[in-house]
């Protein structure tokens, strides 16, 4: 019995397998999108915490120096875009910033997940977390100072 559902199971898997190969993907695909020339794949050359890797997809050969600690600066740049006339469907937001109240977002949206209003203070939450999230990794090692701009 149980040789019967694994070749069940391996007879499945590869029939998926052939079917997904003459699937049509839909949609842009990585050759078909433009090199912004300052947009590149993999990961980054900078290396904003000076730690020594073998290659830059390698862990630090060794931790953050309890003694050294760093902070990163950020400067959060809020830019509102012309309003899009009609919204189009295949973007996500109409180009300004959604500063509807909380109760009208969960009112039109049905959920509170990322609510609005996306304001000054919204912005700022999400820097504060993305510190707590650091200096908690970190032990304490790495902080971020961060304003947002315009404030």
């Amino acid at each position: 019995m149980r040789i019967l559902a694994v070749s069940l199971i391996l007879i499945t898997a590869l029939t998926a397998g052939v079917a997904g190969k003459n699937l049509a993907i839909r949609g842009k695909q990585p050759s078909d999108v433009p090199n912004r020339g300052c947009l590149h794949q993999g990961a980054s050359d900078r290396n904003l915490l000076g730690l020594e890797r073998e290659s830059k997809f390698s862990l630090p050969t060794q931790a953050l120096s309890i003694n050294e600690p760093r902070v990163i600066r950020i400067l959060a740049i809020k830019a509102q875009f012309v309003k899009e006339v009609p919204d189009d469907p295949q973007t996500t937001g109409d180009g300004n910033f959604d500063l509807r109240s909380a109760e009208q977002f969960l009112s039109a949206e049905g959920h509170l997940i990322d609510p609005a209003p996306h304001n000054n203070d919204y912005f700022q939450a999400h820097l504060q977390a993305l510190n707590n999230y650091y200096e908690t990794v970190s032990n304490g090692r790495v902080t971020l100072a961060y304003e947002v701009f315009p404030s």
